[in-house]
C-alpha cells in the first residue's frame, strides 16, 4: 500500500465516534475501564472538544483518512509554550505503515507547534 494514500486533516465533530473507537481498540478492556476513553459519553465529548479546537479550545484532534474511513487519530494539548500529545492510535490494518509518523506531524502542524518551546507526551 503506497504511503501516500492517506490523508491527514483537522477532526470534524461527525469524526468523533470514530476517534473513540480506534483509541478503544487499542487498549484491553482491563484498562479501558481506567482512563477517560472507557467512560460512556466520550463520542459526544470528543465532539464537543473538536467543536471548540478552533476557537480557543486546548485540546486539538487530527485524523487520517483513507478511502473517506478514519483510520488513525491524535490529540495534541495546547499548553502555554508546550504542546502535550495526548494520543496517538490507529487501526490495526494500518499500523507499521508509516501513517502514525504523518499523523503526528500534521497534529503538530494544525495545532500551531511552531508556537511551542517543547512537546511532551505520557506513555500508558
Amino acid at each position: 500500500m503506497s504511503r501516500c494514500a492517506w490523508t491527514i486533516r483537522p477532526a470534524a465533530p461527525p469524526d468523533a465516534a470514530d476517534i473513540v473507537a480506534i483509541v478503544r481498540e487499542a487498549f484491553p478492556p482491563e484498562l479501558l475501564k481506567l482512563f477517560i476513553y472507557g467512560c460512556s459519553g466520550m463520542a459526544r465529548f470528543v465532539a464537543e472538544q473538536i467543536a471548540v479546537q478552533d476557537q480557543g479550545g486546548n485540546a486539538h484532534y487530527t485524523v487520517a483518512m483513507k478511502n473517506d474511513k478514519v483510520v488513525g487519530c491524535a490529540e495534541v494539548r495546547r499548553l502555554p509554550r508546550r504542546r502535550f500529545l495526548g494520543y496517538i492510535a490507529g487501526r490495526p490494518e494500518h499500523r507499521g505503515q508509516g501513517v502514525g509518523g504523518r499523523l503526528l506531524r500534521g497534529a503538530l502542524e494544525t495545532c500551531d507547534a511552531d508556537a511551542a518551546v517543547e512537546l511532551a507526551l505520557d506513555v500508558l
